[in-house]
């Protein structure tokens, strides 16, 4: 399960140019198909602002996706600190709408995404809290489909850095550009 607050920002085409500001928050929880696999179900909240107008109350966002590890290979001997070079797919579908001023905009989106993640494992040195740190950052692409507007851009790249506190406990920064830099958080506890 995972908690995720993020802000992103997308010059659209409604009518003449316009800029749009998602606000959401949303709970990711998944199932291990595979060891290698994760389906997962999102829901949330999603808000909006566009050309500085914020939506009239804030809406519900639902979706699904699949987390693929594709490579986990050790970089190093086995030791005090290991490294670990990791490359994920995610594939995710959302969907979710808002009215902002009286007019309502609902919207689709799909993205994907591939990262190369170095991890580093701590594990077993009593000097250092976390059990590993993952850096990672790789291409993206965003599909985001409306009978009201359209993204002016669908490749970006997404970054960020994972702490793993715990082997149950993860904390996440990340950022993601498109049209422009977008910021998230997000706290994953599995069970």
């Amino acid at each position: 399960m995972e908690g995720k607050i993020g802000e992103r920002e997308l010059d659209l085409e409604l009518g003449p140019t316009a800029d749009l500001e998602f606000f959401k928050g949303l709970v990711f929880v998944g199932y291990d198909v595979l060891p290698w696999a994760t389906f997962y179900g999102t829901i949330g909240l999603s808000d909006i602002e566009l050309d500085g107008v914020e939506a009239d109350e804030a809406n519900s966002e639902y979706g699904f996706g699949l987390h693929l590890n594709l490579l986990d290979h050790e970089l190093m001997e086995p030791g005090l600190m290991e490294d670990r070079l990791r490359v994920n797919a995610d594939l995710r579908y959302a969907s979710s709408e808002a009215t902002v001023m009286g007019r309502t905009f609902d919207w689709e989106e799909t993205t994907a995404e591939l990262t190369v993640s170095l991890v580093n494992d701590l594990t077993g040195n009593k000097l250092f809290w976390p059990q590993s740190i993952a850096l990672y950052a790789g291409p993206a692409y965003s599909n985001l489909e409306s009978d009201d507007f359209e993204a002016e851009e669908t490749f970006g790249f997404v970054g960020g850095i994972e702490i793993f506190a715990t082997k149950r406990l993860t904390l996440g920064l990340g950022a993601e550009m498109y049209d422009s830099a977008a910021f998230s958080s997000s706290l994953s506890l599995r069970f």
